[in-house]
């Protein structure tokens, strides 16, 4: 009797697979998320699903959600399901999705969730495993909430080495020159978990193949404008002129801002960012091709929903900062300011445009619900 009880849930579960065949498997589990897709080979219709965190049931649903990039077998529904919970996983969690009649278990189910937290966490996982952590290389376009994200990014990393260092930063008063990351010594490079700067992309070489590349992307427009602002309350040669004073004063160097950062040889140093008076097509294109390349594009004008996405990918979670380095007071601009600044920034636009629909697919896929503005 005791070996017949034994061997039942096996004996169970083959049934349930040869009579209610189920194909499936969870896709992500971290934060407040569990995602994935099932269906029956042999039925129409949805499958219910049912959720366990730590052996104890959680919630049950119809998986009839779409799920891109998998098909049914049979009919047209969808197969996909999204539990939202309302506490974030933590490491260890042990998660479980059953499926069916006889609540078969899926496959990557049940999946213990490895590690969420600090970048400390992360450090300890993977040096359990003997396998270095990516780098992150944060390329700080001015105006996108650079400024906000660096204070993510300090939370989240710790006291972890990052360049330009503490020190340098004070003595530069900032970020140091356009050129310094390749000044820095081979030592240096190792040693750093994380570069952040207004670097643009041709730098992502120095810290090797394992980088993650984070950037920020800003309506053009609102871009410009902010950072004409900046110039005006931080400059004294500025203050007492108009935006369209310095705009057109220095519009060789703020025109297409954001594909001059994203191509790959734009800005090597300051004076070519200033002597490079126009973006052609070609470097326009390469911009577009290398947004292909980042771990994270995000947005602006979606803070909040880019560090949702941030965290999604990071299987972690991160602080919410006060937004910083904002213009406080702001005179009237313009009508025949934005109508320039738009006609000469037709690159950063048509580039701000994939940032976005590349955004925006990215948190449909991570279950990030994001209302357009």
């Amino acid at each position: 009797m005791k070996r017949f009880l034994s061997l039942l849930p096996a004996y169970l579960d083959a049934l349930n697979r040869r009579f209610y065949p189920i194909h499936g498997q969870i896709v992500q589990a971290h934060n407040r998320l569990v995602k994935g897709w099932v269906y029956n080979t042999r039925l129409t219709g949805p499958v219910w699903v049912r959720l366990y965190i730590n052996h104890q049931f959680v919630a049950a649903q119809k998986a009839d959600q779409e799920f891109r990039g998998v098909s049914r077998l049979k009919g047209d529904a969808g197969c996909g399901f999204h539990f939202e919970l309302p506490h974030s996983l933590v490491s260890e969690d042990l998660v479980e999705v059953k499926a069916g009649l006889l609540r078969c278990s899926l496959e990557n189910s049940p999946k213990r969730i490895p590690f969420l937290g600090s970048h400390a966490a992360v450090l300890n996982y993977f040096g359990e495993k003997n396998y270095a952590p990516p780098k992150v290389f944060f390329l700080h376009i001015p105006k996108t909430a650079g400024t906000t994200f660096r204070f993510v990014l300090k939370d989240y990393f710790g006291d972890a080495p990052v360049q330009p260092s503490p020190e340098v930063e004070l003595k530069h008063r900032g970020y140091p020159h356009f050129h310094y990351p390749f000044e820095l010594r081979e030592q240096e490079l190792e040693q750093c978990r994380y570069l952040c700067g207004h670097y643009s992309i041709v730098f992502r070489h120095l810290l090797g193949k394992n980088v993650q590349i984070v950037t920020f992307l800003r309506d053009p427009v609102a871009r410009t404008i902010s950072n004409l602002y900046q110039f005006k309350q931080k400059n004294k040669l500025f203050k007492s002129l108009s935006l369209m004073e310095i705009y057109l004063h220095l519009q060789r160097s703020m025109n297409n801002m954001q594909v001059r950062f994203l191509a790959n040889d734009l800005i090597r140093d300051d004076i070519k960012l200033v002597e490079h008076n126009q973006v052609s097509q070609a470097e326009y294109e390469e911009a577009r091709a290398n947004l292909e390349k980042f771990f994270l594009v995000g947005l602006s004008e979606y803070f909040t929903e880019s560090l949702s996405l941030l965290e999604r990918k990071w299987e972690t979670s991160l602080v919410r900062p006060k937004r910083r380095n904002i213009s406080k007071s702001r005179p009237e601009v313009e009508p025949d300011l934005v109508s320039l600044i738009t006609e000469n920034n037709t690159y950063d636009i048509q580039l701000y445009e994939a940032a976005k629909l590349q955004f925006f697919a990215q948190c449909k896929l991570h279950g990030i619900t994001v209302h357009s503005r």
